[in-house]
């Protein structure tokens, strides 16, 4: 190649490296902005639903609690099956806070049955409600700093375990 076809292909690159370049890291810049706000706004969504699912499943809600249930489905990165989703939105209703991280109990009937048992073991002071309050929570810490059991404030199997079998000791 002579040298004036060399000089020319040095400019044509030499520009389109100018122009190209940039075009396409602002492109680049733009899709992943756009992207971040659609996972905020998926964020938000998914913290909507979850506070809707946090009340107690009724007849008049079942509309939204079903709507609730899609959002989380397709925006919490966690698929649920159709059991799940069906006992969400008939059934279960869901604790979202991290301080009071209880447990997914099945009912909040579940939830008050331990209440119960933590009442009648002197670790919980609180009103026996069915929700997971940080009287609960504080509770389960306690029973669990009592036991030698992992302590997470969280009723694990391995606890629910441990507090069955001691309010059956006599």
């Amino acid at each position: 190649m002579d040298d004036s076809r060399l000089n020319a292909v040095k400019g044509i690159t030499t520009v389109a490296s100018v122009l190209i370049i940039p075009l396409a890291l602002a492109y680049i810049g733009n899709q992943y902005t756009s992207a971040l706000k659609d996972r905020e706004i998926q964020a938000q969504y998914v913290k909507l639903a979850v506070e809707i699912l946090q009340a107690e499943p009724t007849g008049s809600n079942k509309s939204v609690r079903a709507w609730a249930t899609k959002i989380i489905d397709r925006y919490s990165g966690v698929p649920l099956g159709t059991e799940a989703e069906r006992a969400l939105v008939e059934a279960v209703t869901i604790s979202a806070s991290y301080k009071n991280r209880c447990w997914a109990a099945p009912t909040p009937d579940d939830l008050k049955d331990v209440q119960g048992m933590l009442k009648r073991l002197g670790l919980y002071k609180g009103d026996v409600t069915g929700v997971c309050d940080s009287a609960t929570t504080d509770a389960v810490t306690a029973f669990q700093k009592g036991n030698a059991t992992f302590v997470d404030g969280i009723l694990g199997n391995t606890t629910m375990n441990l507090l069955r079998s001691r309010v059956s000791q006599p």
